[in-house]
């Protein structure tokens, strides 16, 4: 309720935002492995599919990519943003692409 209409195209793109750069805040989603580009995906990926997922804390993002440890429409989701972003693809997003 405090975010204002959610279907006004502006609000929509200011709210989420700003929850994407929380998510990127998240000291405890940095793990092994895990570079720039990885918290890039998991906020991505957590915007699409909740923040609230026991691998964001435990698994670096390609650990989650492997296992599909979240829903593959949000591991996609992430990956394709990435993609349109011009940030580089690791490795272990290029084969999931190729794969799926």
């Amino acid at each position: 309720a405090s975010a204002g209409n959610i279907y006004d195209p502006e609000v929509n793109v200011a709210f989420g935002v700003k929850y994407i750069d929380t998510q990127l805040g998240r000291a405890d989603w940095r793990k092994d492995g895990d570079d720039d580009g990885a918290l890039l995906a998991k906020a991505l990926a957590a915007y699409n599919c909740g923040p609230n997922r026991n691998a964001f804390k435990t698994m670096s993002w390609d650990q989650i990519v492997k296992s599909e440890s979240i829903p593959t429409g949000s591991i996609k989701y992430a990956i394709n943003i990435k993609k349109t972003m011009k940030v580089k693809l690791s490795a272990t997003e290029q084969a999931f692409i190729s794969s799926h």
